[in-house]
């Protein structure tokens, strides 16, 4: 991986602007990459935006080294609220995927204690009963928001109907990776969604599919066609209501690039990594590509855009777990 060229310099990115800047860098040893740090940061964004006024709590799907969880409960702390975080995993690594939903990549148990890709911090607690519950844990109260986030073991089908019955959700944040995951956190979790409210799903346009197979067959089901606003590098968020435009991409969904558009902060970190791939004609082609994909104005077409410029963080990602090299 050519870590110091577009778009892999921009996950390295640092000194984010005030407050929320320094909540991203505080939450930086206990997230995964991506989200971190432009998810943090896009969702801050909208949260304030568009959920603060809302009643709801936040829930994540799927909760990795708890970064995401923690972030959000530090962000609600900072702002003086009391919404409540649920984070719901199996904190045991990946059910078992479905050949014919999910396409070859994600296997049974990655992600758990132990094993090749989990949380390093994790496997030191291999031998307890629950040692991703153990870990988060510990994480929980390391970063003063114990009070704040209810962690929930389970399979999202199995948990997800009874918890909390009496709540209502301002942001979810769904990081299932394979579709029955993602498929159950919707259905269980969207009707539960305050108006206005936002879903975020992670791994949108991961070469597993699941994630866009589920939501595509989701919304389908209901008759709906949402606008999913990108959130880099393969994450979407849909602003609930937020119906759409008559326009729909090759892949029958409708995109929005208009949250990264309107981020001063991204654009100079996109700018700075056209800068910075001198030397490397084909990454600097393809910052420049996204660029000024994003300084015209918003179009139908510029999803094709986005994808382009992408394509080496695509090839990149396009192996199996255990052949990740370190880079």
């Amino acid at each position: 991986m050519a870590a110091r060229r577009f778009p892999f310099d921009l996950f390295a990115a640092r000194g984010l602007p005030g407050p929320i800047g320094e909540l991203i860098e505080r939450v930086r040893p206990v997230s995964m990459f991506p989200p971190f740090p432009w998810g943090q940061w896009t969702y801050s964004r909208v949260f304030m935006e568009r959920c603060r006024e809302l009643p709801g709590d936040i829930l994540e799907a799927g909760v990795g080294m708890g970064g995401m969880s923690i972030f959000f409960a530090l962000l609600t702390q900072q702002l003086g609220e009391q919404r409540q975080v649920f984070s719901v995993d199996t904190f045991d690594g990946l059910p078992v995927p479905d050949d014919a939903k999910d396409n070859p990549y994600f296997r049974e148990g990655l992600y758990a204690p132990g094993t090749a890709q989990a949380d390093p911090l994790a496997a030191l607690f291999a031998s307890s009963a629950n040692p991703g519950l153990d870990c988060l844990a510990m994480r929980l109260a390391e970063f003063g928001v114990a009070d704040r986030v209810v962690p929930v073991q389970g399979l999202f089908e199995e948990v997800l109907p009874g918890l909390a019955p009496d709540r209502s959700f301002s942001f979810v944040h769904i990081d299932g990776d394979l579709f029955d995951s993602v498929h159950s956190a919707l259905s269980e979790l969207y009707d539960r969604v305050d108006e206005g409210g936002v879903v975020a799903i992670d791994d949108f346009f991961h070469p597993g599919q699941g994630p866009l197979r589920a939501a595509a067959e989701f919304f389908n089901e209901r008759g709906e066609t949402p606008i999913y606003h990108v959130a880099f590098p393969y994450s979407v968020f849909i602003v609930k209501e937020d119906w759409g435009r008559p326009v729909r991409s090759v892949d029958g969904n409708a995109y929005s690039l208009e949250w990264l558009r309107s981020d001063a902060e991204f654009m100079g970190a996109l700018r700075g990594s056209v800068a910075a791939a001198r030397g490397d004609r084909r990454a600097k082609a393809n910052a420049k590509i996204l660029l000024e994909a994003l300084r015209e104005p918003a179009h139908d077409g510029e999803i094709y855009d986005y994808w382009r410029a992408l394509e080496q963080f695509w090839a990149s990602i396009d192996v199996r777990p255990e052949e990740w090299a370190v880079a």
